[in-house]
């Protein structure tokens, strides 16, 4: 048969909405003119993008002495995406001279394609900079040494900390790298600010730009001989500063760190925005779950922290969810579903958080999306690995050793590594008395590997791949079968569980209208229990498959559609004392009935179907309704699971959710 379980919840929430910043910087230069853009978005389905720019006109007196600085402006941006308001944000570092008046002129030719919140256009404010630099004159030609001068040397008296000098390549002068402080990862696209302080007040001379490659490098030819100094101020980076000491014929190569402003762990840089559909949905970030306190970096420990969860008992490896039966919350990675969530049931997860992006928890009314369970749902998102050089780490703490690395295979595909072992069973057996009644034949002990590929050949094609397993073993030997259990009939106790798993995902994307993600899992589980002559073994092979398309209809429409298909092949053998009567104490139970069972060849399939519309009546309001039907061939039976979900924003801060759905588990 099968359980069904009809969920209803309705909230009322307060949700900050902050206003979207953008920074747009804008260099003025004498005809030249560039635009970088930075955005960091909350709650935007679309951020504000630039359409049309502005060049403000230098002023004329700065100009001729060569000065340079930037004007920060607050901006507001109306619904059509016109400036309907600008004003100073901030001082400005070189005050009566124009500056304002040329932003301020310019800042009303400036057009955008406005923000939007779940498809509808919204006014918003927006940081925007701009950047006056004066054009780099020309430098005179360096002074060439007499042919008997000495300029060979390495001795260096001058300049930044770790500058070197060495025989001048033709023309070059100058050469370095610029990387971030405490990661040594390079920057590239810094601006490096090159100039001469001149005689008179201490203004800039013979200025000139420098711009770093990918991996971080600059270099300069042809400046003069004599103290040069460089500064970069790059958006996000403590501002920094540097001279170096120039001699005829020497080429002196620097390395300069950069600070980041803030190392805040809960800043968040959000690339895509997905926009939240579900009435009860709890994300937690990696950087999150690496600060939570008690959790040691653990991913899944962190889950026990939610609201709604039961704390998971020490033996136990399964998540109580809002009361409902353990075995009724299911577990996936990357959308496949994993048999164990913990070593040993509870002791560390068997997910390193270096491979995991976010963790997505679901106490209840979830998506058709998800099927089979009746509880709750945790769906672990891998990481996308971006690494710009080969990096790692290695972890020891009280319970494991472990290691990470990623390793870069070019500019589109990336590959990563990471293992761990417990070292428990090593402490035992070095602490553990020997003339102890009970002995370890095999002392606890668990591992686990990960083994993560990724390749984006375009934009809209992205592979992944994963393989990971996990092993727990524990073997126990008692010297006298009387001081374990003597109607056991033995005197040995040992517990296995095996698993591993291999993921294969690939999303097409070729517009924002449709999106396709087929993924594809495989892998095999070993459990093995057994107490003197009582035993249970299982081993069995599974495999799932799941497509799903989503189509979005202008900006009030959105289908998904999709199905999966899972498909479990069972082998084992069961060694098992009779079922205990109503009413009867687990000590009156009877060894000497014991029941064994063999089976093999045990197949069962699971096809499921899936739809989910969401429907935005008017802005305000978001509706999604959709329907799941499921099949177990195992108890030949068939589901039917509507449901469906709402969101009313009732003011700019309290938002309104309701959600009722039905829900089967074989």
């Amino acid at each position: 048969m099968s359980w069904r379980r009809a969920s209803f919840v309705l909230l009322i929430a307060a949700a900050w909405s902050p206003r979207a910043f953008a920074v747009e910087e804008t260099e003025a230069a004498s005809g030249k003119r560039s635009t970088r853009e930075t955005l960091d978005v909350f709650h935007l389905s679309k951020q504000p993008s630039l359409k049309r720019t502005a060049a403000p006109v230098y002023p004329p007196a700065a100009l001729e002495r060569g000065i340079a600085t930037e004007v920060t402006l607050l901006i507001d941006i109306d619904e059509r995406g016109e400036v309907g308001a600008a004003a100073l944000a901030e001082p400005v570092a070189a005050p009566g001279l124009g500056f304002e008046e040329a932003a301020l002129e310019a800042a009303y030719d400036l057009g955008f394609e406005p923000a939007e919140i779940d498809g509808s256009p919204v006014a918003v404010q927006v940081t925007y900079r701009f950047k006056f630099k004066p054009p780099a004159k020309p430098a005179p030609a360096p002074v060439l040494p007499d042919a008997g001068a000495d300029t060979g040397g390495l001795a260096y008296d001058g300049g930044s900390p770790g500058a070197d000098r060495g025989i001048l390549p033709p023309g070059l002068t100058l050469r370095g790298r610029v990387l971030e402080r405490g990661t040594r990862a390079p920057l590239g696209d810094v601006t490096l600010l090159v100039y001469q302080e001149s005689a008179d007040a201490g203004e800039p001379a013979n200025a000139r730009e420098l711009t770093s490659g990918r991996d971080g490098t600059f270099a300069a030819e042809d400046l003069a001989p004599g103290r040069w100094t460089l500064l970069i101020d790059n958006p996000g980076y403590t501002a920094f500063k540097s001279t170096e000491d120039l001699r005829p014929g020497e080429l002196v190569t620097v390395t300069y760190y950069l600070e980041r402003l803030s190392s805040n762990p809960y800043d968040v840089v959000v690339t895509s925005v997905r926009p939240r559909k579900e009435v009860s949905r709890t994300v937690v970030d990696h950087q999150v779950i690496d600060k939570v306190p008690g959790a040691a970096s653990d991913p899944l420990a962190v889950v026990q922290d939610l609201a709604g969860v039961a704390r998971v008992p020490f033996g136990s490896g399964d998540i109580i969810v809002r009361g409902s039966a353990p075995r009724d919350t299911k577990v996936f990675v990357a959308g496949a579903e994993i048999p164990t969530v913990y070593h040993f049931g509870g002791l560390r997860s068997v997910l390193p958080l270096a491979v995991v992006e976010s963790l997505d928890f679901y106490p209840g009314n979830f998506s058709p999306y998800y099927g089979r369970a009746t509880g709750g749902i945790i769906d672990v998102s891998l990481k996308r690995l971006q690494p710009s050089r080969p990096g790692g780490y290695a972890d020891v703490n009280l319970y494991d050793a472990g290691a990470y690395l990623e390793i870069p295979l070019g500019d589109r595909a990336v590959i990563a590594f990471a293992a761990r072992r417990s070292y428990v069973d090593t402490l035992l057996r070095a602490f553990f008395p020997s003339d102890a009644s009970v002995a370890f034949a095999t002392a606890p002990r668990y591992y686990d590997y990960q083994l993560v590929g990724q390749y984006r050949p375009r934009p809209s094609h992205d592979f992944r791949f994963m393989l990971f397993g996990s092993d727990d073993r524990l073997a126990l030997l008692f010297k006298q079968p009387a001081d374990f259990d003597p109607q056991a009939g033995g005197n040995q106790f040992g517990l296995s569980t095996t698993f591993y798993r291999s993921l294969f995902s690939y999303t097409y994307t070729p517009n924002q209208r449709f999106s396709n993600t087929v993924r594809i899992s495989q892998g095999r589980d070993w459990l093995a229990f057994g107490i003197g002559v009582l035993s249970f073994s299982v081993d069995s092979y599974t495999s799932q498959m799941r497509d799903t398309a989503r189509f979005r209809f202008g900006d009030r429409v959105a289908l998904s559609v999709g199905g999966d298909l899972s498909f479990l092949r069972g082998n084992g053998t069961i060694a098992l004392p009779p079922r205990l009567k109503e009413g009867q104490p687990p000590a009156n139970t009877d060894y000497s009935a014991i029941r064994r069972a063999v089976f093999s060849g045990l197949d069962w399939w699971s096809p499921a179907a899936f739809t989910e519309f969401e429907l935005r009546p008017w802005t305000s309001l978001l509706l999604v309704p959709g329907f799941r039907i499921d099949y177990f061939s195992r108890i030949d039976e068939s589901t039917f699971e509507p449901r469906i979900a709402a969101r009313q924003n009732l003011g700019a801060s309290v938002v309104a959710e309701a959600g009722v759905g039905l829900f089967h588990q074989e």
